[in-house]
């Protein structure tokens, strides 16, 4: 009767706009559904509600969270006040999902969800064999995703044109270009973490390490405690001069960027336990 009754006590695009995100929490259009409409469309609305859909499981948290940023990374072809509009909606979609996964909040949920992809496409990182060559993905000297070639032991200098088409190929080179975009995020992530003062537990910067893409980055690093500097070397704070201390004795951290891109320094705070 509420629901029915609603836009009598509303004008209709507040009433509309409403009806969106009451429409998606109560299951009453589907996930499915709200991803057609909105890449049909791009309507914001819809894609702010779309988050509230019930969840089923946690791979759909996932499969959320990458149908986002696909549709963010899609406004670079508009002009900037769509952009700027678009990535609001992102935005507020952003904390739409964290909420409704149980994330604390948006920074919580990115991390963990950059974890998960990374772990999905861990595979990849393996050798796959494709006819008489064998290709995996690995980090590169730039410290960005790369697509490696082998035949009979040697590495080639590109995938043989032959082999282009090939669907193991091409699903390889798709996972590749996801890692790269990844790769693009985390390097403007924590950029925007060192100015926004971010505060981790040091089983977040565990669970960090453990994504292929954004273990590098942290690698460039220092790490600085009260009196002590150093890098991160899995859970120990290195430094030539000092002796190793394990970074969950550390009660806060503060991180200094040391980019080799020229960014200037900035720092955001970890808390060590």
């Amino acid at each position: 009767m509420l629901y029915d009754s609603a836009k009598y006590i509303s004008d209709s695009n507040k009433h509309t706009r409403a009806r969106k995100y009451a429409d998606a929490v109560l299951e009453k259009i589907s996930a499915k559904e709200l991803e057609d409409k909105i890449s049909d469309k791009r309507n914001k609305d819809l894609l702010m509600s779309y988050p509230l859909v019930p969840l089923k499981n946690k791979k759909e948290v996932l499969h959320r969270y990458d149908f986002l940023q696909k549709f963010l990374k899609e406004s670079k072809q508009f002009g900037a006040q769509r952009r700027a509009s678009e990535a609001k909606a992102v935005s507020m979609g952003m904390q739409n999902l964290a909420m409704r996964s149980g994330y604390a909040d948006v920074t919580r949920l990115t991390l963990n969800m950059e974890t998960e992809m990374a772990q999905v496409m861990k595979p990849y990182f393996e050798w796959q064999q494709v006819e008489d060559v064998k290709l995996k993905i690995v980090i590169g000297k730039d410290k960005k995703p790369c697509v490696v070639c082998e035949k009979n032991s040697k590495t080639l200098k590109s995938i043989p044109a032959k082999l282009k088409k090939n669907p193991k190929v091409v699903e390889i080179n798709d996972v590749y270009k996801q890692l790269r975009e990844q790769h693009r995020r985390a390097k403007a992530m924590m950029e925007q973490f060192m100015e926004d003062g971010v505060e981790f537990t040091a089983q977040e910067m565990a669970n960090l390490q453990k994504n292929p893409v954004i273990q590098p980055i942290l690698k460039d690093l220092v790490y600085v405690s009260k009196d002590l500097t150093g890098f991160l070397n899995g859970m120990m704070l290195t430094n030539r001069s000092l002796p190793q201390r394990n970074f969950l004795e550390l009660p806060i951290l503060l991180i200094c960027g040391a980019w080799e891109y020229g960014i200037p320094i900035k720092k955001f705070c970890l808390t060590g336990r």
